[in-house]
């Protein structure tokens, strides 16, 4: 029925599409699509009715020919980065570098307030404990100076 009916009307529609009906007494009925790319597909459209038929066709003459595959993610790069994906923490330094000492933090000079900083690392130093790098007296941890 779909040779009868529906095969001219569907050349029509489709005038890229070339259709070559064969018959052929002792085989299944089938449709073989063959792509400029090379490609044969070929697809049985036994006990199928006259709608079923006219879709699969038109599958068929949509496709591409190629092999259908499973798009995983939706994004594709020649050269992919081995750090992961982009994120707006990508190119920033690693360490933590929100406090610093006043001498590098603020340009203004900073009041004696008994506290001292040093570039290299922050030291805290209590009023009454000796000043290691301004003493010249070595430092015993019980608290007592000795020359």
């Amino acid at each position: 029925e779909f040779v009868e009916r529906e095969v001219i009307d569907f050349a029509r529609r489709n005038p890229g599409v070339v259709i070559y009906v064969n018959s052929r007494p002792c085989c299944v009925p089938r449709v073989v699509a063959e792509y400029l790319n090379g490609a044969v597909r070929e697809e049985s459209i036994h006990c199928k009715s006259v709608e079923e038929i006219s879709t699969l066709v038109q599958k068929l003459a949509d496709q591409s020919g190629l092999d259908v595959i499973r798009i995983r993610k939706p994004f594709h790069t020649d050269n992919p980065s081995i750090q992961g994906q982009w994120h707006p923490f990508t190119n920033k330094p690693t360490t933590f570098r929100g406090l610093r000492p006043r001498e590098v933090q603020d340009p203004a000079p900073a009041q004696d307030t008994g506290l001292r900083l040093s570039a290299v690392a922050p030291q805290i130093l209590l009023p009454g404990w000796p000043d290691p790098l301004e003493d010249k007296l070595s430092f015993d941890p019980a608290g007592r100076r000795e020359t």
